[in-house]
């Protein structure tokens, strides 16, 4: 399954999105983000049985909820990779 990505221009949540990394475990590579990890949430809606009782179910759709990893891309190539945020340098 291929990683899902909300795109970030600039900085977010103190990340500056525009800036080159390293990652601590990858020493001596150039790293540039892309965003926010995504997952894949379903949309709930409120249903009412026949006795007036309220539930939540599945719409059947999904949006798409960052998580609180960063995506990154080395410098040269064009793989995503997924690290937490206090892993880039």
């Amino acid at each position: 399954m291929s990683t899902q990505v909300i795109r970030v221009d600039g900085t977010e949540n103190n990340f500056d999105f525009d800036a080159h990394y390293q990652i601590k475990s990858y020493r001596g590579i150039a790293w540039f983000a892309l965003g926010w990890e995504a997952k894949n949430v379903p949309i709930m809606s409120i249903c009412e049985d026949d006795d007036g009782i309220e539930y939540e179910e599945e719409s059947g759709e999904f949006e798409l909820e960052p998580t609180d990893n960063v995506v990154l891309v080395m410098v040269g190539d064009d793989r995503k990779f997924v690290f937490a945020e206090e892993e880039c340098i």
